[in-house]
């Protein structure tokens, strides 16, 4: 079996994340965000390989074991603080270059619960910034060789809902313990 870094050796594997993250209300659900002070940090998940895997399992298992939404939450809070948030946002969208585009093609499914599968593109990035102030975004995504998008991915305004952590980490602890 290969190992991850053998599949990614040609592939642009590092990632974005924070010094420090918080919990945020929006639109009455809990997301995480970047602490307002927090410092942009890099690193390539690929070379922590073994360590991410252990963790995603433990931290996982943690949440299945859970007896509460504040042990999950704070589980969530952890894998973000050690990995960064998961970035999905870029990769949901059917429409690669949905961001040059009016609207949204979003597909059906369980796990990522949009209200339409198709919404304006402005509506759909508004989920997942801060605050809605117009800034500029940073220009780490492209310095990275990234899509424009991995701009506002990011970026300190750049936000996920909680509910898309801990049942990522549920489901693979799940999926390997099965």
């Amino acid at each position: 079996m290969k190992k991850i870094k053998e599949i990614y050796e040609n592939r642009i594997s590092t990632w974005a994340k924070y010094s420090g993250y918080r919990i945020i209300k929006r639109q009455g659900q809990d997301y995480i965000a970047p602490e307002e002070n927090a410092v942009l940090m890099w690193y390539d998940p690929v070379e922590k390989e073994e360590t991410l895997i252990a963790d995603v399992l433990n931290m996982g298992k943690s949440i299945a074991d859970a007896k509460n939404g504040k042990g999950m939450t704070g589980t969530a809070l952890d894998f973000v603080s050690k990995y960064g948030l998961l970035g999905w946002m870029p990769s949901l969208p059917v429409n690669p270059y949905f961001y040059l585009e009016s609207k949204v093609l979003l597909p059906e499914n369980e796990y990522f619960l949009f209200s339409s599968t198709t919404k304006d593109t402005e509506k759909y990035l508004e989920q997942f910034q801060v605050e809605l102030n117009g800034e500029k975004l940073l220009g780490a995504g492209q310095e990275q060789g990234r899509s424009p998008i991995y701009d506002l991915v990011f970026s300190k305004n750049y936000c996920e809902p909680v509910d898309w952590i801990i049942p990522f980490l549920q489901e693979m602890f799940e999926h390997f313990r099965t």
